[in-house]
């Protein structure tokens, strides 16, 4: 049965978190639901960016309504970001484990990311002033969460589109050539040692909840040195409850970047 979380979004607006809900098992009709509000709000920043010449984004063909047929078979999960009953994102994730093609990893189960979409009025490339940050990364969390579920021990893996990389890169690794497809798209893997590290850090950093957005990348850091800081320790630590002395050192230098820039 589907359940629907709490998490927290960054209002572009405002620069305030608010209140939204993690919905684990969007159906099919929620997803044709969607997509009735998505396409027209498409469909006319498409018609303004033709006429300003400005290049589409990649993905502007999709359409939600076809994808949630795939909601028919057991081999399909769809995961939403929901903020005042309006979905802000949707994932659809293959349920049919792939094997790990990262080198250390090999063979190992992995969860595959079939789509993941914001709404397009939270999309720069679309939106003239984009509503909501953050979503991408908390359907990236769900996919993780999912992937631990499924015993994947949070390994993803995905296709991205050439706009998208940069964004996956902050997360996952690039990966050789997958041998098992002909698509022209780069192929990206998260390893365990990957996972965003958010909550394991929940109960070892008692800070404000804008300063843990910047370790997960919901939103940027305020300068470099909280950036250098926060990407270091996150690459060190793998469980916040046992810190070695070289992981306890990064969690000081991150939380005292964060102190001096607060």
């Amino acid at each position: 049965m589907s359940e629907r979380r709490p998490i927290r979004l960054l209002d572009r607006s405002t620069g305030e978190l608010v209140n939204a809900f993690l919905i684990d098992e969007v159906s099919k009709e929620q997803v044709f639901a969607a997509h009735g509000v998505w396409q027209p709000y498409r469909e006319k920043a498409l018609r303004r960016l033709r006429v300003q010449k400005i290049s589409w984004p990649e993905h502007w063909h999709w359409d939600w309504s076809q994808k949630a047929r795939k909601l028919d078979f057991l081999a399909y999960r769809c995961i939403g970001v929901e903020h005042h009953d309006e979905m802000q994102g949707l994932m659809m994730l293959s349920t049919i484990h792939r094997q790990s093609r990262w080198r250390g990893h090999e063979g190992k189960p992995t969860i595959y990311i079939e789509y993941i979409e914001s709404a397009p009025w939270n999309l720069a490339a679309l939106a003239e002033s984009p509503k909501f940050a953050g979503i991408g990364t908390r359907l990236l969390e769900a996919a993780v969460e999912f992937s631990v579920q499924e015993g994947c021990a949070g390994r993803l893996a995905l296709h991205s589109l050439p706009q998208s990389e940069t964004f996956y890169r902050r997360y996952m690794t690039e990966t050789a050539v997958d041998p098992v497809s002909d698509s022209f798209l780069t192929y990206f893997e998260m390893t365990a040692d990957q996972a965003p590290t958010i909550r394991r850090l929940a109960d070892v950093l008692r800070l404000p909840a804008s300063q843990l957005l910047v370790l997960s990348g919901n939103v940027s850091a305020p300068n470099e040195k909280v950036h250098k800081a926060a990407v270091q320790f996150a690459a060190r630590i793998h469980e916040a409850e046992k810190l070695n002395p070289e992981q306890a050192k990064a969690l000081r230098d991150f939380v005292q970047a964060l102190m001096e820039a607060a």
